[in-house]
């Protein structure tokens, strides 16, 4: 069982983006469709801020919400990689506006599966602490 720390759930939420990025850059290096992986990644900061909310063991909003800054930097960073590799990369309005962008982008994902994640954590750890009635009743 992981002991999970700030650091290492904010490190499970960066490593996501980067595993998925990874995935998206080898899948644009092979022949064939990609439509399904370019939908994906889309989902990828929101996944990745819960998974990262749910696992914090306390400063839950703001450890899914720091993945709103992670999120632009390894994005630009692959974006970067694409270039080198050849694979033709749109830069919308410099490297600047590409960043503001992808930062309003990942604070909205990153908004929703922090909900979501503080939610889910919120209500598993309450059913679980809280005996039923019937559970009261026995004892």
């Amino acid at each position: 069982m992981i002991r999970w720390t700030i650091l290492k759930a904010v490190l499970l939420g960066v490593g996501t983006l980067v595993a998925a990025h990874l995935i998206y850059l080898f899948d644009l290096m092979t022949p064939g469709p990609q439509e399904f992986l370019d939908v994906a990644l889309l989902l990828v900061p929101g996944v990745a801020s819960f998974a990262s909310t749910y696992v914090a063991p306390k400063r839950k909003v703001l450890v899914g919400m720091s993945l709103a800054l992670f999120g632009p930097i390894v994005a630009m960073i692959a974006a970067q990689a694409h270039q080198l590799l050849g694979i033709a990369v749109d830069r919308i309005a410099g490297v600047v506006g590409m960043f503001a962008i992808l930062f309003v982008y990942h604070a909205m994902s990153c908004t929703v599966g922090t909900a979501i994640g503080f939610a889910a954590s919120r209500t598993i750890r309450d059913g679980l602490s809280k005996p039923s009635k019937e559970d009261r009743d026995i004892h």
